[in-house]
């Protein structure tokens, strides 16, 4: 599924969205295909780990992730209820 900064989660399908409604700032993994043509968000090459913020199930920013934790075994991780 390809979603976009500004876009509301629909949980009437959330056998497409990863986590729970109902907290108001999440932060989950993803991965974001840079353009074949002119390499916006490439990040240094195709697929990388982006960590995307979700405030009130609204998408807020999608950005690299350089922490260098690999990827999570819970995938998203609520930090303010």
């Amino acid at each position: 599924m390809e979603y976009k900064v500004g876009q509301r989660l629909d949980w009437d399908y959330a056998w497409d969205v990863e986590g729970e409604r109902g907290h108001h700032r999440v932060v989950v993994q993803g991965v974001l295909d840079g353009c074949p043509h002119c390499h916006a968000h490439d990040f240094d090459g195709m697929w990388q780990s982006v960590l995307i913020e979700i405030v009130d199930d609204v998408i807020v920013s999608a950005v690299q992730d350089t922490s260098g934790e690999g990827w999570w075994a819970d995938e998203w991780r609520v930090l303010e209820e």
